[in-house]
């Protein structure tokens, strides 16, 4: 195992050497002596010494060292870590990078790092981390990202997030989105949210999810939304 003290040069490491750092040692490592680290010097941290690192250090790693984090290191990284992630960071991140993102993680997204994380890697997003995203969280998604969700991610929101979502985000949700709308997420949406969908993203409800509108949420139906369903559907509201 090497002798690391706050001088050495961490260019002269093998990877071998950096895999054998303990949680001390890597406590011990200077901002500036990480932001030295190569990609191949990264990836051998072990998951059980990053959290080691100090704030300053995961600050002041760049995109580079960012993108080169493994999955499980990156599930390795402890909460005061984590925060210190800056948009920056956020949009370094990889599909599978954001996948990994524990739920955790997820529910202590800021504004600024969810916003960040591109619309196409919040789509790879698990239902799971879909689901630990809380109604304020998922009030502060982007149009871009909300419209990219699938059926599936808007199916693992809870009635309550359902029912959180603001007007403007009801209004741009899409026909393959309201798919995913079962009659639970229906029975949590407010009377007002119905009548915004638009008629071609009404037309997506599956025919018992619009069986299961309440009486207040079919008679706030618009002309344009009932014009756009077919006749099997209409004999359903």
């Amino acid at each position: 195992m090497p002798t690391i003290n706050s001088t050495t040069d961490i260019r002269t490491l093998s990877t071998a050497d950096v895999s054998s750092l303990t949680l001390a040692q890597m406590s011990g490592l200077t901002a500036t002596q990480v932001a030295a680290f190569t990609s191949a010097q990264i990836k051998s941290i072990l998951d059980t010494s990053l959290p080691g690192l100090s704030t300053a250090a995961i600050k002041g790693l760049s995109a580079t060292q960012i993108a080169a984090l493994t999955t499980a290191q990156i599930q390795a990284l402890s909460s005061s870590q984590f925060k210190t992630l800056e948009a920056d960071d956020l949009k370094a991140f990889s599909s599978a990078q954001i996948n990994a993102l524990t739920t955790a993680q997820i529910a202590q997204l800021s504004t600024v790092q969810l916003q960040a994380i591109d619309a196409s890697d919040l789509k790879a997003m698990n239902t799971a981390n879909i689901a630990a995203l809380d109604s304020a969280q998922l009030q502060k998604l982007t149009a871009e990202q909300l419209t990219n969700l699938t059926s599936a991610q808007i199916g693992a929101f809870t009635a309550g997030e359902i029912g959180a979502l603001t007007q403007s985000q009801v209004r741009i949700l899409t026909t393959a989105q309201t798919a995913g709308l079962d009659t639970t997420l229906i029975a949590g949406m407010e009377t007002a949210d119905i009548a915004v969908l638009s008629p071609t993203a009404f037309k997506g409800l599956s025919t018992a999810s619009l069986a299961a509108l309440s009486t207040a949420q079919a008679a706030a139906l618009t002309a344009g939304q009932i014009n756009g369903l077919t006749t099997a559907q209409l004999q359903k509201t």
